[in-house]
């Protein structure tokens, strides 16, 4: 593949840290991704973590579509869905929550605001879907098993969010 994928510019934002330590970040299948690294605040807090140069990796990226790769009740989650709006950007969110909980305020304001800002979700498995439809999430929605790993199965999911958005 030569240069940046037409039509998807995808830029992982995300380095972690949880109980094992410092997860390194791999630059492994990268070849035409755009690939960017930026802090984290509070990382290794799942719900409270936010990425405080975002606002300037969006305008600079300026992506047709953002990918917050996060729970919709994550502060994270919640900023980048926001920062993307203000800027005209599409957001989606993913989502592995296969049981029905209800989360306490502020987590719940956030989770219900990520629902009606986001352009489109994503489930990790049927639960998911299920449990989105339950909590409210009445916006576009796909399962999508897995991650794909490769960049031609990236373009297609890719390609078919940005379908669903436009209406085509």
């Amino acid at each position: 593949m030569d240069g940046p994928i037409q039509g998807c510019r995808i830029s992982p934002v995300k380095q972690y840290r949880d109980e094992r330590g410092w997860l390194p970040l791999e630059r492994a299948y990268t070849e035409g991704y755009d690939l960017r690294v930026t802090p984290i605040a509070f990382n290794g807090s799942f719900h409270l973590h936010v990425y405080p140069r975002l606002r300037r990796l969006l305008s600079e990226v300026q992506p047709d579509l953002f990918h917050v790769d996060e729970e919709p009740y994550n502060l994270a989650t919640w900023r980048a869905v926001r920062l993307a709006n203000r800027q005209g950007i599409p957001a989606l969110f993913f989502t592995w929550q296969n049981l029905n909980r209800r989360y306490p305020p502020p987590f719940s304001w956030i989770e219900r605001d990520v629902y009606r800002r986001s352009a489109f979700a994503l489930a990790g498995n049927r639960d998911a879907v299920d449990v989105l439809r339950a909590k409210g999430y009445a916006g576009p929605l796909m399962l999508e098993i897995e991650f794909p790993a490769d960049p031609e199965t990236t373009i297609a999911a890719c390609q078919e969010a940005k379908r669903a958005l436009l209406g085509l």
